[in-house]
């Protein structure tokens, strides 16, 4: 049972998160280079108390928090990029093909696409190529 004080919370929490995510967005069809897209990014979720600032540091002393920012990023594209993909093929029954920009987000969608296609066999339609530049 949910209480009213835990339901609340939920529902701030679930606006937060539809807000960080639209910024997110904002930032990357914005124009500029890949590094200010990133740092756009990382902006709109720290702004939100997802992620502390990202500072640089030496690639030795990188520790496992300061990942967060870009897996963030890589979640909400992914969120938005494959979700509407598989349900559009749920509907249709039709395959769908999902861009992605570089090699490495290829392979975690094709991960994440091979999961839930263990559940939704419709999800097997989903093919997942990297952009040609």
């Amino acid at each position: 049972m949910r209480t009213d004080i835990t339901e609340n919370k939920s529902v701030v929490i679930r606006q937060k998160m539809k807000s960080a995510f639209a910024k997110v967005l904002l930032a990357a069809r914005a124009r500029g280079t890949a590094k200010e897209k990133a740092q756009q990014a990382l902006a709109a979720l720290a702004e939100f108390g997802f992620v502390d600032g990202y500072d640089r540091q030496p690639e030795a002393q990188i520790d496992p928090a300061a990942l967060i920012p870009a897996q963030a990023a890589l979640v909400a594209l992914a969120l938005m990029r494959l979700s509407p993909a598989c349900a559009r093929v749920a509907v249709t029954g039709l395959p769908h093909t999902v861009t992605v920009p570089d090699a490495h987000t290829a392979e975690v969608f094709r991960a994440a696409i091979a999961q839930s296609a263990k559940e939704r066999a419709s999800d097997r339609l989903v093919k997942i190529v990297v952009a040609a530049h």
